[in-house]
């Protein structure tokens, strides 16, 4: 018989670090204790360059080469150009990102979109898997943050879908009461949801109504406007949980408990301490 999880294992819990607000010393007590102390075999993710001028000592890749002694299998977009004055973002920005990357040695294998990027695929902007625009009067231009055959030539395979979920499992089958409770604050509401769906499945005047329980998948092809293809996954959590802080919720044993026979992804940002 072939087994979802390999013997004796019944979930898998994956954590991922966000490098935004990360200064040099933040990054090494990091590493003194997940990489040097616990010796847990994780990988990180990075910004190969920082133009956050908000952020004059954010940790990156071009300005701190020292963070290439950990692994790494994921990059924030191709840098931080937020709030960066005068300094755009442009393919060749990119194109020089690889030359860094590949100098390190560095081979990703996921793409995190970063905030308000211009240069993001999915999350609040699209320009970087849009080849080329066209205005009002019918006139099309290329995009020059666009980047997608960039992303796919270096090896990128997965990207974040721009969203969290609060489903813990992002792979468990959803039955519609199950998953009302689990996205409501009490029974009652959870117990009212169910209703209105149900009268509605059962009403095709009413069909239009009908709560929609979504397809829960850790991972999921999604086929960009250039016609290329990327795996993407989700994160589990809430936005006011995305950092060192909310972490402890997160992962705390009751949610590890209902975790068997399931996968999860919890991505946390870094916080200035």
């Amino acid at each position: 018989m072939i087994l979802k999880y390999p013997y004796p294992y019944k979930a898998w819990l994956s954590i991922a670090n966000d490098p935004d607000n990360t200064l040099l010393k933040d990054w090494r007590e990091l590493d003194q204790l997940i990489w040097k102390d616990l010796e847990l075999p994780l990988a990180n993710s990075l910004f190969v360059r920082s133009f956050n001028r908000n952020l004059p000592g954010q940790v990156n890749l071009a300005d701190h080469p020292e963070i290439a002694a950990q692994p790494h299998d994921t990059i924030h977009t191709w840098g931080d150009y937020m709030h960066a004055g005068a300094r755009g973002f442009e393919r060749a920005d990119a194109l020089d990102a690889i030359e860094v990357l590949r100098s390190h040695r560095i081979q990703p294998r996921v793409w995190i979109d970063h905030a308000q990027f211009l240069g993001n695929v999915l999350h609040h902007h699209s320009l970087g898997a849009t080849p080329e625009l066209k205005d009002m009067s019918g006139h099309k231009y290329p995009v020059l943050q666009y980047t997608l055959d960039l992303i796919e030539d270096l090896g990128i395979k997965y990207i974040w879908d721009g969203d969290v979920v609060e489903l813990l499992g992002q792979d468990r089958p959803l039955r519609p009461y199950p998953y009302f409770r689990e996205v409501s604050t009490s029974e009652w509401k959870a117990a009212g949801k169910y209703a209105l769906h149900m009268v509605a499945r059962k009403s095709a005047p009413a069909r239009l109504g009908e709560i929609k329980v979504p397809r829960n998948e850790q991972y999921f092809p999604h086929r960009f406007p250039d016609g290329r293809t990327f795996y993407c996954f989700r994160r589990y959590g809430t936005w006011k949980d995305a950092d060192i802080y909310g972490i402890h919720r997160l992962i705390a044993p009751e949610n590890i408990s209902r975790l068997f026979g399931a996968q999860c992804v919890i991505y946390r940002v870094h916080a200035l301490g």
